[in-house]
């Protein structure tokens, strides 16, 4: 009996430190499942990290390629826009020195025919009469404008003899004439655009036939000659 119960004290010794090596064993396991499951996560938040980065690199570069391609398009705007403005203040020295030699005559106020001949048979020379003729409405502009741009890209000077008008192509010259006065003037700005008026004087050409407000005007086409 002393032996059996040896036995059994000793299978039971046995059975408990093989269920407390289990237990540690089953912890251990426990602990490395827990170890391994951080370390999944810690990979996947390394992964998911090196997206956002290949992602903001990726934008960066995008956004890197954009801007490049929005200033090139700014420089060539810039370079179109310069060669236009170039080409504008060019045209306007060159109507300037044009204007500047022709001879006072032309630009003098012109006494028309007091026989109702009409201004053909006064015109200075390098002007003809073209038969066209129309009249309406007219109103000028002043020292107010001065220094602005006129719509062909000159410099607006009410000292000089020009005229703005909605239809009549640039460089187009005019005898206006108002109440038996008239002036020649060149067409260089677009108005006016109140009303029915029909042509905006300088106020050079204005003074010259007498029109200190609107008044009706009778105008002629001319035609250049020289």
């Amino acid at each position: 009996m002393s032996e059996l119960a040896s036995l059994a004290q000793a299978a039971d010794e046995i059975a408990r430190i093989d269920s407390a090596a289990l237990s540690e064993a089953l912890t251990a396991r426990r602990r490395a499942l827990r170890a391994q499951a951080a370390l999944d996560s810690e990979k996947q938040e390394l992964l998911a990290a090196r997206e956002r980065v290949e992602s903001v690199s990726a934008s960066l570069s995008a956004a890197t390629d954009e801007r490049s391609t929005v200033l090139d398009e700014l420089t060539t705007e810039i370079a179109r826009l310069e060669q236009e403005a170039r080409e504008r203040a060019l045209a306007a020295q060159l109507a300037a020195a044009e204007a500047a030699s022709l001879d006072e005559a032309f630009l003098a106020v012109l006494e028309p025919d007091q026989s109702g001949a009409g201004p053909a048979q006064n015109l200075p020379d390098g002007f003809a009469a073209s038969g066209v003729s129309f009249e309406g409405a007219a109103s000028w502009y002043g020292p107010g404008f001065e220094g602005d741009a006129t719509a062909n890209g000159e410099i607006y000077d009410p000292r000089e003899f020009t005229a703005a008008s909605k239809e009549l192509p640039f460089d187009t010259w005019l005898f206006v004439s108002f109440e038996g006065r008239g002036v020649i003037v060149r067409i260089n700005d677009r108005g006016p655009y109140v009303g029915e008026r029909i042509i905006d004087l300088s106020q050079a050409a204005a003074q010259a036939v007498g029109l200190s407000g609107v008044g009706w005007v009778e105008i002629e086409i001319l035609i250049k000659t020289s």
